[in-house]
C-alpha cells in the first residue's frame, strides 16, 4: 500500500494519505482508522488532469506505470529515488512563490542526476585531460595546501556533465521542447546567485519559467517510468494535452534509462 500512495501521489500531485487500512492476519481483520488530512494543494499541477482532459483511462496508465516503479525500485516503507527527489513539491501551499521557483528547480536538477541521464554531455577526453593539466599545475604552484584543494574542488564537476548541459542533451534529442531548459535557467540562475526578485511586472514570465520547468520534470520522470501516453504540457499557455513517448527516448539513452 506504501508504494500504491506514492503512484497517487505522483499522479496527483497532492499529498494525500490513508484514511483507512484493511489488514487480514491469522484470521483476524483489523481495521485502522486515520484521521483525514487537508490535500494542501499549491501551484504544482499533476503531470496529466483527467478531468479536464477526459484522458481516464491514460491517468490510470500513468498510475500504474509509477506504481510498478515505485515497487521495482524500493522495499518495505523506503521511499523509491524519484519519490524522494519530487515529494517535496506536493504540499507547497501557502507559501512564497519563490519557494516554489527553488523547490521546483532543485527538484528538476535532483531528477537529472538519475544514473539513467550519467552518460549524457560527458566531456570529451581532452576536455578531461586538459582539466587534469590544469590540476597538476595547481599542484606544483608552490600555493597553501588548503587553497590548492579548494582550487581543485571548485573545478572539479568539469570532468564530468552539469545538469544543466543533460537538459540542453534532451533537447538536442527532441525529448525536451527548445524552451524547457531555457525555463529551467530562468529559475535555476536567480536563486542560484539570491537575486530571485518578484517583480509584479515580470510574474507572468516567472510563473511560465515555475510551469516549463514542472513540464520538463515531468517529462523525465515519464523517462525513468516508462510512460507513453498523454500528459498536459504546462510550458505553453492553454495547458493543452500532448503525447510523450518515453520509449522512444530511453532506446536513445541506453539500456540504464529502460523500465
Amino acid at each position: 500500500q506504501d508504494k500504491l500512495l506514492e503512484a497517487v501521489r505522483f499522479a496527483t500531485a497532492t499529498m494525500v494519505s490513508c484514511v483507512m487500512l484493511e489488514t487480514m492476519h491469522g484470521g483476524t481483520r483489523t481495521l485502522e482508522l486515520f484521521k483525514a488530512r487537508p490535500s494542501n494543494k499549491g501551484l504544482i499541477q499533476p503531470p496529466l488532469n483527467p478531468r479536464s482532459s477526459g484522458e481516464a483511462e491514460a491517468f490510470f496508465n500513468l498510475l500504474d506505470r509509477y506504481y510498478r516503479y515505485a515497487c521495482s525500485a524500493a522495499t518495505g516503507d523506503e521511499l523509491a529515488p524519484i519519490t524522494k527527489r519530487i515529494a517535496g513539491l506536493y504540499s507547497l501551499k501557502d507559501v512564497w512563490i519563490d519557494t516554489t521557483a527553488l523547490m521546483v528547480s532543485v527538484a528538476v536538477e535532483a531528477v537529472a542526476s538519475d544514473s539513467a541521464f550519467a552518460k549524457l554531455a560527458t566531456p570529451s577526453q581532452a576536455t578531461k585531460d586538459g582539466v587534469d593539466t590544469i590540476f597538476e599545475a595547481i599542484r606544483k604552484s608552490g600555493a597553501d595546501t588548503t587553497l590548492i584543494e579548494r582550487a581543485i574542488s571548485s573545478m572539479g564537476t568539469m570532468k564530468s556533465s552539469r545538469a544543466v548541459d543533460k537538459l540542453f542533451a534532451l533537447e538536442a534529442m527532441g525529448v525536451l521542447a527548445a524552451s524547457e531548459p531555457t525555463n529551467w535557467k530562468g529559475l535555476r540562475n536567480p536563486i542560484a546567485h539570491g537575486s530571485l526578485r518578484i517583480d509584479p511586472k515580470a510574474l507572468q514570465d516567472l510563473l511560465d519559467n515555475i510551469y516549463g520547468s514542472m513540464t520538463m520534470l515531468y517529462k523525465l520522470v515519464f523517462i525513468l517510468i516508462g510512460y507513453d501516453g498523454p500528459y498536459s504540457d504546462y510550458s505553453q499557455h492553454g495547458w493543452h494535452i500532448k503525447t510523450f513517448d518515453a520509449s522512444a527516448f530511453a532506446g536513445k539513452l541506453g539500456p540504464a534509462a529502460k523500465t
